[in-house]
């Protein structure tokens, strides 16, 4: 992490996290946005200035739960006033447009990646002076998935930043290091944050409570053959939209997964369906229905109250036996009666379906999870169910 160090004596023993270590017997729930958001007030609480944060995630779901902890720990343990703004989510619980970053104060942005790129982009050619600028007052920027930094759009954003006199640029990641040694990433990764990693292994020692939000499930994964013929690109650190709709049209590796699906609810499972896109979810629903298995559909594109309906419905109707969803994350704690995950989409980041499994498998009573995913050939995500798991350090000499 950049000027890491600095940070990480101001925030006194809190630490800004570049890697997360979970212990093999406590592999979900670790609290690492808790630790994170505390870290990150409790230097904006002791230091009275007017610098801003950008929090930087990946979807509604986990900017959402983004907002919810700084502003519950905010009204709890804040010295002053701070706005916080929001740039995520559908248009009409989104701010409106981007927060002029070059005279932001005692502000934090949380933003959807894609969302804030494409609002970013586009007021830099309204104003190119704006690059120039705006590191001024933001004195730091949070990665969501540390990974980001090693996308190209935010390669070039990040050079900017750094170039107008920002300050700091902190990662987070749960991908163990075997996975990134064995996509070739990790040289790339740690070179991202000069070398500066630092490493919690007792998560009990941090924050000074549990370790885990709920009990760990046992998670049993099963790979599903598609012998599909799409070729699939990553775009970045996700999926190229051209390969998820080649995926989503080829009949005879949807009729595999609708299989599953189907044989997982005769066995009396509830099942929670990842689309590879939204027009997919729709269309499984209605051959589900065809099949007499009553679903429900929630996508990204719905508002975020309009998503939490549909998920309560899922959970209360019991004649409701599969929740498909595009782009949505389902807890645990929100649809307990879906006990398996099946994934026709596939994913190139570890955190991203990392974050989506860990949610899905803490705060439950049944300590029964299965995973289904569907195996196109796509190595680096086929692996991520080895390595699941199987959490190691960086290893990086010189790391906090």
């Amino acid at each position: 992490v950049q000027n890491c160090g600095v940070l990480y004596e101001k925030s006194q023993g809190w630490g800004y996290l570049a890697q997360n270590l979970i212990p093999a017997t406590r592999p979900f729930g670790s609290g690492k946005l808790r630790t994170v958001a505390s870290a990150v007030l409790d230097v904006m609480r002791s230091e009275q200035n007017d610098e801003a944060l950008l929090w930087l995630c990946s979807g509604s779901k986990t900017c959402a739960d983004t907002c919810n902890e700084l502003l519950e720990r905010w009204s709890r343990e804040g010295t002053r006033d701070l706005t916080l703004y929001r740039i995520f989510g559908d248009p009409a619980q989104a701010d409106e447009a981007l927060p002029d970053l070059r005279h932001l104060s005692a502000a934090i942005v949380v933003a959807d990646l894609s969302t804030f790129l494409r609002a970013y982009n586009s007021a830099c050619q309204t104003d190119p002076s704006l690059p120039a600028k705006f590191g001024k007052n933001l004195r730091t920027v949070i990665l969501h998935d540390a990974m980001f930094a090693l996308d190209p759009r935010v390669i070039s954003f990040l050079k900017a930043y750094k170039g107008s006199g920002g300050g700091n640029i902190l990662g987070i990641t749960s991908a163990p290091r075997t996975w990134l040694e064995d996509r070739g990433l990790k040289h790339d990764l740690v070179e991202r944050y000069q070398g500066g990693v630092v490493s919690v292994s007792d998560w009990a020692q941090v924050g000074g409570g549990s370790a885990l939000r709920g009990s760990p499930a046992t998670i049993r994964f099963e790979a599903l053959a598609s012998e599909t013929h799409a070729k699939i690109d990553a775009d970045g650190l996700d999926i190229a939209e051209a390969s998820l709709e080649e995926l989503a049209n080829d009949r005879q590796r949807s009729q595999r997964i609708l299989n599953a699906i189907i044989g997982e609810v005769k066995s009396g499972r509830g099942v929670v369906f990842h689309a590879a896109t939204a027009e997919q979810a729709r269309t499984f629903a209605g051959v589900l229905l065809y099949h007499t298995v009553m679903s429900v559909v929630v996508t990204s594109d719905m508002p975020l109250h309009k998503q939490a309906q549909q998920v309560a419905s899922f959970q209360t109707r019991e004649d409701c036996k599969v929740l498909c969803v595009h782009e949505v994350v389902a807890a645990g704690k929100e649809a307990p009666k879906a006990n398996t995950a099946v994934f026709s989409r596939p994913y190139a980041s570890f955190d991203q379906f990392s974050a989506i499994i860990s949610r899905f498998a803490v705060d439950r009573e049944e300590n029964d999870v299965k995973v289904i995913i569907t195996d196109d050939g796509f190595e680096p995500f086929t692996a991520m169910a080895k390595y699941f798991g199987q959490w190691n350090t960086m290893e990086v000499a010189g790391g906090l």
